[in-house]
C-alpha cells in the first residue's frame, strides 16, 4: 500500500547566481500532496491540483491559472510576509483542515546567502462558545399593567457576547397589548415587542429573536432580564417560558 502523504517544502531564493534574473527575492514554500500523480491537473480543487503547488503569495495563483506564466515578484513570501491557516493565501490542507503550519520570514541577507524564518504552529482563532438558559415562570401578566413582571436567568459564565437569540412562548388572546423587553446585566435593553391597539390576534411564539445588534460584545455575566407588560385593559396573560441562547468569547 503507497502511503499518501502531504507536506511542505521551503526553498530560499535569491537573486545569486542560476537565480540573478528573479524579479524579487524571498521564501518559495511548496505544498506536495502525493495523493496526486503529477503537475498536470491545474484545477486548484479539493480533488485534483498539483502534486506540487507553490503558494503564490498575491493569492492568484497564476502559475496554474495561465501556462504563460513564469512568476513574478509577489509569489514569494517576503521579508516581513507570514503565512498560517488563517492568511490569504493560507496552508491548509487541499481537504480544507489546518495544517498547523506557520512561516514568518524575519530577514533576508543576500550577501550570507541566508534567509531567517520563524517557524511554529499557527495560533489558534479564540474558542467561542454558545450556550442556553431558559426560564419557566408560569407566571400571570397583569391585565392593564405596564409595569409589567420581571423574569430573570443568572450567568455565571464570563466573556463578551457575540450573538444572542431569545425565545419567548406566552399565553395571550391579544398579543396587541404586550410589550416585551430584555435587559442585559450592564442595562443594555433589545425591544423584542412593541404594544399595538390595532393588533388582536393571539400571541404567536417568538422563536430565536436576534437581537445581537442591541447588545454589541458586552460582557455576559449577570442577571439577563425578560420585563413582559400588559398596555390594554380586559385580557390575561400567562408567561409561560423564555429562553437566551448565547454566543461568547474572550
Amino acid at each position: 500500500m503507497e502511503l499518501q502523504v502531504s507536506f511542505f517544502i521551503l526553498e530560499a531564493r535569491l537573486k545569486t547566481g542560476h537565480d540573478s534574473d528573479l524579479p524579487a527575492e524571498g521564501l518559495a514554500i511548496y505544498h506536495c500532496d502525493t495523493t496526486m500523480p503529477d503537475n498536470d491537473n491545474e484545477s486548484l480543487t479539493r480533488t485534483a491540483h498539483y502534486l506540487c503547488s507553490l503558494i503564490q503569495c498575491d493569492g492568484l495563483f497564476e502559475l496554474e491559472a495561465h501556462s504563460h506564466e513564469r512568476g513574478d515578484a509577489e509569489d514569494l513570501l517576503r521579508a516581513g510576509g507570514e503565512i498560517s491557516d488563517t492568511t490569504s493565501p493560507d496552508c491548509k490542507l487541499w481537504n480544507g483542515t489546518n495544517s498547523g503550519l506557520r512561516v514568518i520570514v524575519k530577514s533576508i541577507d543576500r550577501a550570507a546567502g541566508i534567509i531567517k524564518v520563524s517557524l511554529g504552529s499557527a495560533t489558534p482563532p479564540p474558542q467561542i462558545t454558545r450556550k442556553t438558559w431558559e426560564s419557566k415562570p408560569n407566571e400571570t401578566i397583569p391585565d392593564n399593567f405596564r409595569e409589567g413582571i420581571n423574569n430573570s436567568v443568572q450567568i455565571t459564565d464570563s466573556g463578551r457576547c457575540i450573538s444572542a437569540k431569545v425565545s419567548v412562548d406566552i399565553a395571550h388572546l391579544y398579543s396587541g397589548d404586550l410589550s416585551i423587553i430584555l435587559t442585559n446585566p450592564s442595562a443594555r435593553q433589545a425591544i423584542i415587542k412593541r404594544p399595538n391597539a390595532q393588533v388582536s390576534s393571539p400571541f404567536a411564539a417568538i422563536v430565536d429573536l436576534d437581537v445581537t445588534s442591541s447588545f454589541g460584545t458586552a460582557q455576559i455575566t449577570g442577571f439577563w432580564t425578560l420585563t413582559v407588560s400588559d398596555f390594554y385593559p380586559a385580557d390575561l396573560g400567562t408567561l409561560n417560558s423564555w429562553s437566551l441562547t448565547l454566543e461568547f468569547g474572550p
